[in-house]
């Protein structure tokens, strides 16, 4: 091989140290210097190797006759003995060829020696200040070494010394996240000192920080490349383990997503949120996999899986008005669903409506102004309610019917199902002498439906058994409590005397007071029922009065006339009629 060629192999590798200088550095002018002079020594023996070539070969060949000289002075004609010299090749091409080779040989020696003992001291001054120097191991102020030889040989620096000089420009280019100068910074200072613990330490630092910059950029790939170089520097790092692990469930996830496989990237990105709750775009990617699961469902039919894959969605995102849109139009197809199994009958028939009503009702919550889903609704109502009333299951009928009237207060045929079912268990009540629920239900029945005669008269025949009367019969002295045709009580009492006689007439009781006072008779009358008033002063139904020093008056008169105008009773039985009576019961009193 020419000497040309091995030299130029030789200083590859330098003029690549040098133009990597020279990228992190453009104004570096001692590598500049360098790398020109560098070239111009390379042309210089390319030149010299080309001439020694030319005249190698010119010497090789006999001149033409034309190119012989003509002055005749000093050579003979041809055949003579200067024809025969120049016949001869001469010497000094050879000779000249020689010196050339030689000066390649010459500069390839202090090529390899420069290789082989000088490793360069790259550092400089950089705008910041601080110090990049270029020396060549030997102290010479370039690649190779001028004629003047250094007085005092400059150490050949440490490794760590030459990389210790990298440190301030990445720690900038990591502040500036500038990452490609970072990973060019920390690949020259590796090769420099690839066994350093400061220079693994930064690069283990670089690796992961590009790479979780790398995941908020969205390039998982290249930041799995980056994690595992972390991991190759510290291989018991938990935290580079970490990252590392979590990227790779993430990128399965992504896979099995690309690949419509939804249990799989659910279950992949369930892992990577749990792990690292902020990494990347995996919980959003979480809530894409439950909706598009869940809209996969839908299209085939399958309710029950859709419902709940997009309710994990909705769960993790209820803002999310698309997902809030897809989980309502769910509950409505599995509501359309159940209604068609309950229009085909059976036993089961009542659960179906049941079912319908309740996925429909969760439709309409999520799908408020929907009227297709309010439509669905209704006729769910209806036909739970209808089928309760054929099974003649009031208790059912009412409450089904009664949350359908709630929910839709303008639908008639509900409004007229619920006045019916009202009705009917207000009659069963009746019948079980249930006398307070039946009036509930008959007035129920009577306020949606006022013209329902049925449930009227049964009303009127309750309201007749639940009055209470008060019948005082002043010529017996008997007091009679009714609760309609029943019987409660029957008393003695004393009425007024002649002259301050008790009224007669149709009254009601006006007020109820456990101790009145007499303040014109100066008693005190327990368990008080106020009826009427006479001039001024209220007449009562009581016990017997008690005076002042706390006898009893007209204890052993009862059964005969003996009060001043009101209805006298027993302490025992004033205390039971008190209890009994209510405000508004009507009293009776005949002569």
């Amino acid at each position: 091989m020419p000497l040309i060629y091995c030299l130029d192999l030789a200083l590859q590798p330098v003029q690549a140290l040098l133009l990597r200088v020279l990228s992190l550095e453009p104004s570096h002018a001692q590598a500049q210097a360098d790398l020109d002079r560098l070239q111009r020594q390379v042309q210089a023996v390319d030149q010299g190797h080309s001439r020694a070539e030319s005249e190698r070969r010119a010497a090789s060949h006999p001149l033409a006759p034309s190119q012989r000289p003509q002055d005749g002075g000093g050579l003979e004609t041809v055949g003579g003995k200067a024809a025969s010299q120049a016949a001869k090749p001469t010497g000094g091409g050879h000779r000249r060829g020689w010196i050339w080779g030689l000066l390649a040989l010459f500069i390839l020696a202090s090529a390899l020696t420069f290789l082989v003992w000088g490793p360069l001291n790259v550092l400089a001054r950089l705008p910041n200040g601080d110090v990049l120097d270029w020396l060549p191991s030997s102290g010479g102020l370039g690649l190779f070494a001028t004629a003047t030889p250094s007085p005092t040989p400059t150490p050949t620096p440490m490794p760590s010394e030459i990389t210790a000089q990298f440190l301030p420009q990445l720690e900038a280019a990591l502040d500036s996240e500038d990452w490609a100068r970072s990973v060019e910074i920390v690949t020259i200072v590796r090769n420099v000192d690839p066994a350093g613990a400061d220079v693994q330490q930064w690069a283990y630092t670089t690796y992961m920080k590009y790479g979780r910059a790398l995941v908020k950029m969205d390039q998982p790939g290249k930041a799995q490349a980056f994690f595992t170089k972390a991991v190759a520097l510290a291989p018991d790092n938990a935290e580079a383990l970490r990252w590392q692990q979590t990227t790779q469930t993430y990128l399965a996830g992504r896979e099995a997503l690309a690949a419509k496989q939804w249990d799989s990237a659910i279950r992949s990105f369930s892992r990577v949120h749990e792990e690292m709750p902020d990494y990347g775009d995996a919980f959003s990617r979480l809530v894409e996999s439950y909706r598009l699961q869940g809209e996969a469902a839908t299209a085939a039919g399958n309710w029950l899986l859709a419902i709940s894959a997009l309710s994990e969605a909705s769960r993790r995102a209820p803002a999310d008005a698309q997902v809030t849109k897809l989980l309502g139009e769910a509950y409505r197809g599995s509501g359309q669903s159940a209604m068609a199994k309950a229009g085909a009958g059976g036993e089961a028939a009542g659960e179906h409506w049941a079912n319908a009503v309740k996925a429909l009702l969760r439709a309409r919550e999520l799908l408020p102004k929907d009227e297709e889903t309010l439509s669905l609704l209704a006729q769910a109502y209806r036909g739970q309610g209808q089928a309760a009333i054929t099974a003649q299951d009031w208790n059912l009928a009412v409450n089904v019917l009664g949350r359908a009237k709630e929910q839709i207060p303008g639908d008639q045929s509900i409004a007229g199902l619920l006045a019916e079912s009202y009705r009917q268990r207000g009659i069963l009540y009746h019948q079980k002498l249930k006398l307070q629920d039946a009036k509930a239900d008959l007035e129920a029945a009577l306020a949606l439906r006022p013209k329902d005669a049925e449930a009227r008269t049964h009303l009127n025949e309750v309201l007749y058994l639940l009055s209470k009367r008060i019948f005082i019969d002043i010529s017996e002295q008997r007091l009679y409590a009714y609760r309609g045709d029943k019987l409660v009580y029957k008393w003695p009492v004393s009425t007024g005397l002649r002259g301050r006689d008790t009224a007669t007439g149709h009254f009601q009781v006006l007020d109820k007071i456990p101790m009145a006072y007499s303040r014109v008779w100066q008693l005190k009358m327990p368990y008080w029922l106020g009826i009427y008033y006479v001039q001024g002063i209220e007449n009562g139904i009581h016990a017997l009065p008690i005076r002042p020093d706390g006898s009893v008056m007209w204890g052993g008169l009862l059964g005969q006339r003996a009060s001043y105008g009101c209805v006298i009773l027993s302490n025992s039985a004033a205390k039971a009629l008190y209890n009994w009576a209510e405000i508004g019961t009507q009293v009776y009193i005949r002569p």
